[in-house]
């Protein structure tokens, strides 16, 4: 009996432990965790979003700037330092909520659609493809307008007050604006960009989830450096999908300027001008800022995605074992 009650308290113990894999088959607690990594990382990075989106607007908008496209790039960030830090800021709170909403939907449909393998093919790369992307295509519906708002915040600067462009004091602001002068179809502006892009994040989720599986404990050169495991994986997973995808976003961010001759063009129109007028350069147009952003991104999103789950994990196991 005693051997039989010892036995009894050691699986009560086992069972009560929890693993990090445990807490991701938790599609709410997962989409939480990325939620809170997402936002905290857009608050740490939103000037290099503010700088990237204003240079790819200098296709279309010189914001005062003249000269070739090495000097525009040195010129914009003169710019922005001259109007200050905290104009760089502009839309921040936004970026946030927009980056934690869109983390939150984007995992917790993944994560739902994954486990309920309503879609499921023989290549468990091509079933995270798309899984991701429609996952993508869910959180872009809901929140379109709001990354329209984040995109206006971001492209104010000193001169775009003086040339006339509407100053919207924050993203409620926009919005309301926006429906009340353009109706739906306003705030849904440059919706045929997003759902291009919604691949991006169906290529950024399957590479991460394929790097993911790979075991850094059974290489002897990677075993002593395992715990920044998420932070790599991160950046690496950005890198192609921002490389294929940003011309898509250049060209958004274009139909965004005010009172232009492509403020109402729709995105092939943009993307044909572009091509015709600026040449592959055009097309990547900040894509130096992007891919440091993307990078970073990546890697401190993930990082931090990973690390909360790990502590989860340590503090429920903690106060139950």
């Amino acid at each position: 009996m005693g051997q039989d009650g010892d036995v009894a308290s050691g699986v009560a113990e086992t069972r009560s432990t929890v693993t990090v894999e445990q807490l991701k088959s938790h599609p709410t607690f997962t989409a939480l965790a990325n939620a809170v990594a997402g936002a905290t990382c857009t608050l740490l990075l939103q000037p290099i979003a503010s700088l990237r989106t204003r240079l790819q607007s200098l296709n279309i908008y010189d914001h005062g700037i003249s000269g070739g496209n090495r000097s525009k790039f040195a010129a914009m960030i003169r710019l922005s330092w001259k109007d200050g830090i905290f104009r760089l800021y502009r839309g921040g709170g936004c970026s946030m909520v927009i980056s934690g909403a869109g983390w939150f939907l984007f995992r917790y449909s993944f994560d739902k659609i994954s486990q309920s393998k309503i879609i499921e093919f023989e290549s468990k790369n091509a079933t995270k493809l798309v899984n991701g992307s429609l996952s993508s295509l869910i959180t872009t519906a809901v929140l379109h307008p709001a990354w329209n708002a984040k995109l206006n915040m971001e492209l104010q600067t000193s001169r775009t007050r003086v040339d006339g462009w509407p100053q919207y004091r924050g993203a409620t602001h926009y919005l309301i604006n926006t429906f009340k002068n353009d109706g739906l179809p306003g705030l849904y502006k440059g919706w045929e960009a997003n759902l291009v892009g919604v691949v991006y994040y169906g290529m950024v989720i399957c590479v991460y989830e394929s790097l993911a599986e790979v075991d850094w404990q059974q290489n002897r050169f990677l075993e002593h450096v395992h715990y920044a495991k998420p932070i790599a994986n991160g950046m690496v997973a950005r890198i192609v999908p921002t490389t294929l995808c940003y011309p898509v976003y250049v060209s958004r961010t274009m139909q965004q300027c005010f009172a232009t001759e492509l403020s109402h063009r729709s995105l092939f129109q943009v993307f044909s001008w572009t091509v015709r007028n600026k040449g592959l350069r055009g097309l990547y147009a900040g894509f130096q800022m992007q891919l440091i952003k993307s990078i970073i991104s990546g890697g401190v999103t993930f990082g931090i995605y990973e690390a909360l789950l790990a502590s989860a994990a340590r503090c429920y196991n903690f106060i139950h074992v």
